[in-house]
């Protein structure tokens, strides 16, 4: 009888690292989206105080402040725009409006989730689907978000694609090893060699960044834990919505389509800024490019 190899048959810690990693990583794609719900975002020159309780003194208003509505898949988006006589008597903003062009600054966005709206019922019994039904106290929750936003005026900047370019997910490989590498692998075992040091010697020069992927929202809790470990500069990331489809749609249908508008955005947020893009052959990233 043929035994098998040591080397293919992982110990029982590795078993239970992958099992925790598996958990851990699902985890978003359990979790329901919350529809149609009022969303408030504040722009703050940091530091900040919580807009729930402002004080009178102007030091702590926001800069900005807008108002929007999650969709049918729970995303938003928004955008906020800053007059510059509002940014030059800001108290919090005169390092932005007078500070020299090429200086780095960070702002703070705080994002509010608002109870929703009260909705008006008539005298007739109204029918409710027990189907992923919400309990009241779930639906009525309010909670508050910070993320600090980095505005830059780099004129060299990278768009990058993610799989198989910064981090090794095996597109090409088919959907078990997909899995296993987004899903179960450890993360360390995923750096591509020298990627992270190149990237972060042209931050060093300047250069700033931009990581696209067709992987969904809920990608996102890996690639955080994962650009640090792998020594990734920092910079935005253009993720896809893929809500009530497979969790695989993002990885390997039209990829080069797919890709297009989240490219397209970076390159119009900045008309004044040359790009070099960076990417991989498995997902026709070089045809998309040349386009």
């Amino acid at each position: 009888m043929v035994q098998p190899s040591s080397e293919l048959v992982p110990d029982s810690e590795l078993l239970q690292r992958w099992h925790a990693n598996l958990e851990a990583r699902l985890q978003p794609f359990w979790s329901s989206v919350i529809a149609n719900r009022p969303v408030r975002l504040h722009l703050f020159a940091s530091p900040h105080q919580d807009p729930s309780s402002p004080p009178n003194d102007d030091h702590h208003k926001p800069l900005a402040s807008v108002e929007t509505t999650t969709d049918s898949d729970g995303a938003f988006q928004a955008k906020f725009v800053v007059k510059w006589d509002e940014l030059c008597h800001h108290p919090r903003a005169l390092h932005i409006a007078f500070g020299e062009e090429v200086d780095e600054h960070t702002l703070v966005v705080v994002v509010e989730l608002l109870k929703p709206p009260a909705v008006e019922t008539s005298g007739y019994a109204q029918y409710q689907s027990t189907r992923r039904m919400q309990s009241p106290a779930a639906s009525n929750v309010s909670t508050t978000s910070r993320v600090h936003i980095p505005i830059t005026h780099c004129p060299i900047r990278v768009i990058s694609d993610i799989d198989d370019t910064v981090k090794d997910s095996g597109v090409l490989n088919g959907a078990r090893a997909v899995f296993h590498n987004v899903f179960v692998k450890d993360l360390g075992d995923c750096v591509v060699p020298g990627m992270g040091e190149w990237y972060t010697t042209m931050w060093k020069q300047g250069v700033r960044f931009h990581y696209v992927s067709n992987g969904p929202f809920e990608y996102l809790s890996v690639l955080n834990d994962f650009f640090p470990l792998s020594q990734l500069p920092p910079g935005s990331i253009k993720l896809r919505s893929f809500a009530g489809r497979s969790l695989f749609n993002g990885f390997f249908s039209a990829p080069a389509a797919r890709k297009r508008a989240g490219v397209e955005d970076i390159l119009k947020a900045f008309p004044e800024s040359r790009f070099f893009l960076v990417g991989d052959s498995g997902e026709q990233d070089l045809e998309l490019y040349a386009e």
